[in-house]
């Protein structure tokens, strides 16, 4: 572990809390998405995510367009985005052990 991962690693420990959190009902069930894009806009990146469901067609140049529908949109600080990334990490080393 590097001095930097030290660093990090403290500096999630001392801001642990305790949390109650509250959610909708339909908001807890959660959506399924299968592509995300990812801007930066005004110091904030904007995380979006489709859900792409219908078949694919044709349009009038012959091209293939497949539709979908955006599911949510969540929008992080650079502090946000950097703490996502790390936990996405950590789940993914985590869970590939696991299989």
């Amino acid at each position: 572990m590097t001095e930097n991962d030290k660093q990090k690693e403290s500096a999630v420990e001392q801001r642990t809390a305790t949390l109650n959190l509250q959610g909708d009902a339909n908001l807890r069930k959660g959506v399924f998405a299968n592509i995300f894009t990812i801007m930066e806009s005004k110091g904030c990146s904007i995380l979006d995510c489709f859900f792409l469901d219908t078949p694919v067609a044709k349009n009038e140049q012959g091209e293939d367009v497949q539709g979908g529908t955006m599911v949510s949109r969540i929008i992080l600080n650079r502090d946000s985005l950097v703490e996502l990334r790390d936990m996405i990490s950590r789940h993914l080393e985590k869970t590939s052990n696991e299989q």
